[in-house]
């Protein structure tokens, strides 16, 4: 049994073995997983002889040993603040390259953040309009264990709705992304982040490539563009964060120490040969976060236990910041930067936030994919990548022009919404 795992930066959610405890399993599930863990168990002493005679054997300590710092390099671009509009400064740069995010900015006005929000859970409750990204297999699923929610059915909605479309295609956000990204730079993906109340944080995670379920890469940029840049996230805030209801966490300067996404890419590169490297526990643990739970907050507190094995010294020098922010206000942060959230366990509200993801626009998307998987509690399904694009918010010329976006009717969507 492994030592109880302790690292500074655990301090706001249970350990993985509270997460797997506490999992509500029924008898087959159960019987399952015991059937499983068994049958590898059986067969890992022959399986690793095998596979170390072939030096295929799996190092997890190997693949993040020795990795040197890659301090965040922001390419050249013209549009700084003196061309008006909303770049950022050269010291706002120099911040972002030496912490991984800007400070808190005005998106959209508290009030105009209370009406996208109405209107967000306005559609949700109406369906979306019949569009959703997932398909009705996943919706199904979801559906049954209770997960169908904003998080999911809101993934990829900015291509269907002009009203999260045109909050993260705002000069506020593009304008500053260009002093980052260079001239061209798009939207590849929209999501929300609902905080309930009772709902634990965000697990500490930082991706250059956002594989997530998949075994390949969501995106490839142009060779010139830093690791760090290959995605930025724009995280807008649709209720007042507090590190009582659920703000963003950093660690800031982390985004130059990629341990944490070697670890990932290595174990996604060869998730056969991780898995017999596990430990009993460690094994019976990664079968039951594989198969039931949803979403990857799970099996990113996984990973980064495991890893911290791995790497004792692995970000334990450097202090987490929390981001408080007000309703409309966002923040920009490189996926790269080690990020995470609180939880919501102190209030009887539900949080929710907007997030976009950006890149260079001579990025490539889902290379060679024409689906992608997506975890429920009910097992791995996929969805087509055919229907998802990328939306430009900005161009060499500037901002791309926008409609003014039509204001909600706060009564229609009441009575939507059933509220």
């Amino acid at each position: 049994m492994n030592a109880p795992f302790t690292h500074p930066l655990v301090d706001v959610q249970p350990p993985i073995d509270a997460v797997v405890a506490g999992l509500d399993l029924d008898r087959r599930q159960r019987a399952r997983l015991r059937a499983l863990y068994h049958a590898i168990r059986a067969v890992r002493p022959a399986v690793l002889r095998w596979r170390e005679a072939r030096g295929r054997a799996f190092d997890l300590a190997a693949a993040v040993r020795e990795r040197p710092r890659q301090p965040l390099e922001i390419p050249g671009t013209r549009r700084r603040e003196t061309d008006g509009g909303h770049y950022l400064s050269r010291d706002e740069v120099a911040g972002f390259a030496r912490n991984g995010f800007t400070a808190p900015f005005e998106v959209i006005t508290a009030a105009e953040a209370r009406d996208l929000r109405e209107q967000v859970y306005a559609l949700h409750g109406s369906g979306w309009g019949g569009r959703t990204f997932l398909g009705p297999d996943i919706q199904r699923a979801l559906e049954q264990t209770g997960a169908w929610s904003v998080n999911n059915a809101g993934l990829y909605q900015a291509l269907a709705q002009p009203c999260i479309r045109e909050l993260h295609a705002s000069p506020r956000v593009g304008d500053r992304l260009a002093s980052l990204l260079g001239e061209e730079v798009v939207l590849w993906r929209t999501q929300f982040f609902e905080k309930k109340p009772g709902a634990v944080g965000s697990f500490w995670h930082q991706t250059s490539d956002f594989s997530e379920d998949s075994t390949q890469a969501a995106f490839e940029p142009p060779p010139a563009l830093p690791l760090a840049l290959g995605n930025l996230t724009a995280w807008i805030a649709l209720d007042d964060y507090t590190p009582e209801t659920g703000c963003l966490r950093f660690v800031p300067g982390s985004a130059a120490d990629d341990r944490l996404d070697a670890a990932m890419r290595a174990i996604q590169g060869d998730r056969t040969g991780f898995l017999f490297s596990l430990s009993d526990a460690e094994l019976l643990q990664a079968l039951t976060i594989r198969d039931y739970t949803t979403g990857l907050f799970a099996p990113l507190q996984f990973i980064f236990e495991v890893t911290c094995r791995a790497a004792p010294d692995l970000l334990r020098d450097t202090p987490p910041l929390d981001m408080p922010m007000r309703a409309g206000q966002g923040v920009i942060f490189t996926s790269m930067c080690v990020h995470g959230a609180n939880g919501n366990q102190k209030t009887e509200r539900t949080y929710l936030a907007s997030v976009g993801r950006y890149t260079a626009a001579d990025t490539k998307m889902y290379v060679g994919q024409t689906e992608l998987p997506f975890r429920t509690g009910a097992g791995v399904f996929s969805f087509p990548t055919a229907p998802l694009a990328t939306i430009p918010v900005h161009a060499a010329q500037g901002q791309i022009p926008r409609a003014q976006a039509t204001p909600p009717d706060r009564p229609q969507l009441r009575r939507a919404a059933g509220v």
